[in-house]
């Protein structure tokens, strides 16, 4: 069985498209699995690990709003 990054990978591939990643929570851990695949630099273009709330709205233009309900 595939794991789900590379099977992400395979369907970015047939479909010509690329991702990036945005991450709080998970300290990168998104983009790592990503890039753990060879090859990955053909639809990964990279990623923001913004840990706290004042970067996650500075650097991804998040609201306090949202960040103060949601977390």
């Amino acid at each position: 069985m595939k794991r789900i990054e590379e099977e992400i990978g395979r369907l970015l591939l047939a479909r010509g498209a690329r991702m990036g990643t945005a991450e709080s929570c998970t300290g990168g851990r998104i983009a790592s699995r990503i890039t753990s695949v060879p090859g990955s630099s053909a639809y990964f273009a990279g990623g923001v690990v913004s840990y706290r709330n004042e970067v996650t709205n500075q650097a991804l233009g998040v609201r306090g709003e949202d960040l103060a309900q949601f977390g």
